[in-house]
């Protein structure tokens, strides 16, 4: 009844019928057709998404890397929660972010690095030009423009940092961190394309 695709025919027969099996011999299929019902469904007969998930499951092995978060195989029709926050995303260019970011790749240094070794990108983090507190430290090293931290440690982000969140695995679980992750990306467009260098300061004392 819940399939138009699927039709039933029944048709009589009757007992007197030349050939028709006696009621003895019926009750001998009785074992055969048990064993006929318990047997599972063959492949061919089962609905698609229902064999394709089997499948999935046995081989699924779970993992920290942020796309088991993203991808982890639903119970229900349901997507995960970070699938659902980025498809009500208006904005295509952060929603297609949120995705790059389950599987590390986005317009970072590690990105650059390995994807466009020739393409010259500017990987430094702007906050490195921030003053420091002892800039003749001689264990001090310039930022990396990274993923990480750029979302949890950059210092030029801390006023739209998401508080008390350190991990992409915590954000990705959570409809309410996702989103606020996106508000995030509004702010913090240096994830969205490749970093631009920054526009060197004039002279202030020219020669003459």
């Amino acid at each position: 009844m819940s399939d138009d695709s699927h039709t039933i025919h029944v048709q009589y027969s009757e007992r007197s019928w030349l050939g028709t099996p006696s009621r003895a011999y019926l009750w001998t299929m009785e074992p055969d057709l048990a064993a006929l019902v318990a047997a599972p469904i063959p492949p061919l007969l089962r609905e698609p998404r229902t064999v394709m998930w089997e499948k999935i499951l046995a081989d699924y092995v779970p993992t920290t890397h942020p796309s088991h978060i993203v991808c982890t195989p639903p119970s229900d029709p349901t997507p995960p929660p970070a699938i659902l926050t980025t498809a009500k995303c208006q904005n295509h260019l952060i929603s297609s972010t949120i995705f790059r970011f389950t599987v590390a790749h986005c317009f970072d240094t590690n990105y650059s690095d390995k994807f466009r070794p020739r393409a010259d990108d500017h990987t430094i983090c702007p906050c490195t030009e921030l003053p420091h507190q002892n800039p003749h430290y001689p264990h001090w090293q310039p930022t990396q423009h990274t993923q990480n931290h750029i979302i949890f440690h950059c210092p030029l982000m801390a006023a739209h940092c998401i508080p008390r969140v350190y991990t992409l695995r915590t954000i990705l679980q959570s409809e309410v961190l996702t989103a606020a992750l996106c508000e995030f990306l509004c702010h913090a467009g240096s994830l969205l394309h490749p970093l631009q260098p920054p526009t060197p300061c004039p002279d202030p004392w020219p020669d003459p």
